[in-house]
């Protein structure tokens, strides 16, 4: 799982900086904490409103985002969320 926010472990005590891979035990945890990055289906991202979707994709990295493009694309093909997600990306 990628850390999205940097941490200590308190059991191993090392440290995990933004962007490394946790392997640990602790992945829902650390998830509900906002330590580590979501692991459910990236697709998952647009279900909802585009004020939602807006507020979900914060933090995703910028390939993420291009996927959700092509999946909105190819799917419901909403202009307010394609706009929002083509400019995190700078398209």
């Amino acid at each position: 799982m990628k850390v999205i926010k940097h941490f200590q472990d308190k059991f191993t005590k090392k440290y995990y900086r933004v962007g490394a891979e946790y392997k640990g035990d602790r992945v829902k945890e650390l998830q509900n904490k906002g330590f580590l990055a979501p692991s459910f289906n990236l697709s998952e991202y647009l279900d909802g409103s585009a004020k939602e979707v807006k507020k979900n994709v914060d933090g995703l990295e910028p390939e993420q985002i291009e996927e959700l493009i092509k999946i909105e694309k190819d799917n419901k093909s909403r202009n307010t969320v394609i706009s929002h997600l083509e400019s995190l990306v700078g398209e």
